[in-house]
């Protein structure tokens, strides 16, 4: 997973931090989300990091452009805020300057980030239960894991 660049990086997640993240949710995080959380707690991303034509599962491209990752305490927050609004298996952490997330989903067989539009939210099916099919929703899939979603974001280092 290449670095992206973040204004004034905060210090990085501690031990601590993770495993009270992980005893929220009941379960290990990715080890992609650790590493991400364990380079910086979090922090704003800068305008050369920006994820462009995401391809939807219709064939459209969406651009997306990520304002900040979340720190532990942010994931925290957002769980409660978001329960009920977004599947329960999904995992916050970060956002884009319109309010909308992107969230790793935790169910290893639909695995992945996807993108939670919340100016969609009132006209989609609520469904928390599992993520639902995308032509009915304001959830979309965005990358296939962490991984490939950071490098999308990464400036090319070459």
């Amino acid at each position: 997973m290449k670095n992206v660049i973040l204004l004034n990086p905060p210090a990085p997640a501690t031990d601590k931090d993770i495993a009270e993240l992980e005893a929220a949710i009941s379960r290990r995080i990715p080890d992609s989300l650790k590493t991400l959380l364990m380079r910086s707690d979090g922090g704003i991303l800068s305008c050369e990091n920006s994820m462009t034509n995401a391809k939807l599962p219709s064939g459209a491209k969406l651009e997306l452009e990520v304002q900040r990752f979340y720190s532990v305490a942010m994931i925290l927050e957002d769980l409660k805020t978001y329960a009920g609004r977004v599947p329960k298996n999904f995992l916050p952490f970060a956002d884009t300057l319109e309010g909308d997330l992107f969230c790793l989903n935790l169910d290893e067989r639909q695995s992945g980030v996807y993108f939670w539009d919340h100016e969609r939210e009132e006209e989609a099916y609520i469904l928390v239960d599992k993520v639902p099919d995308p032509a009915q929703t304001n959830i979309y899939p965005v990358a296939p894991s962490l991984e490939t979603f950071v490098d999308t974001l990464a400036m090319d280092e070459s």
